[in-house]
């Protein structure tokens, strides 16, 4: 799993954290044909409000080996470029608005959790089973988790855009600490901890959601 992980992650971090920076596209849609698609909108450096905002460290790599273990579908940014670019753009383009999202982020070290989920315009109770789930498995992994911090709750961003287009609640925002997503400096968190618990989310979320 560790050199998995290393390896996707070279391309992410590739030219200071830029990514692919010589590859067409912008995103990397890998479709396996699932329900739930897994997502790292900031998996490199990219441009927001007149400024670079950085990457959100490993969540690239952190994505690609779940959906490639999961075998469930994936969308990842690979590259930066100088302009604003929405994932929601791609994900309209592309028919997908209408999956489940698994929107993976990161959070500072110097928070008292390991893992914010944020439900965006709607009350958690409109993910009673996905929400129940979560801290299940939460209590398993002991992960220290709150559920819509005013800080993470997904107000903005791709969680509260493509529940604008479908008015559903079809995307969590998850949001890991750094010391669960860095893999070189943490490697028992993110592979004993972090790894397992997004892995059990994704195999019972693939049984949940086609009775939602």
């Amino acid at each position: 799993m560790l050199e998995a992980l290393k390896n996707f992650n070279f391309k992410y971090q590739d030219n200071f954290g830029r990514g692919q920076i010589d590859c067409e596209d912008i995103f990397v849609f890998n479709n396996r044909n699932s329900n739930l698609i897994l997502s790292a909108p900031h998996a490199t450096q990219t441009w927001a409000k007149q400024s670079v905002k950085k990457s959100d460290l490993y969540t690239g790599a952190i994505t690609e080996y779940l959906a490639e273990t999961l075998n469930v579908s994936s969308l990842i940014r690979q590259k930066f470029v100088a302009q604003k670019v929405k994932i929601e753009d791609f994900i309209v383009e592309k028919a997908l608005e209408r999956h489940f999202f698994l929107d993976i982020h990161g959070i500072a070290q110097d928070k008292p959790f390991e893992l914010a989920v944020g439900t965006g315009k709607f009350c958690a109770s409109a993910y009673d089973k996905e929400i129940n789930l979560i801290k299940f498995l939460a209590e398993k992994y002991k992960i220290k988790m709150v559920v819509n911090h005013p800080d993470y709750r997904g107000a903005n961003g791709l969680t509260r855009k493509l529940q604008d287009i479908h008015d559903l609640p079809l995307i969590l925002q998850l949001e890991w600490r750094l010391d669960m997503r860095d893999f070189q400096k943490f490697p028992d968190n993110v592979c004993k901890r972090t790894i397992p618990f997004m892995l059990d989310l994704g195999k019972q979320l693939d049984v949940l959601l086609p009775i939602r």
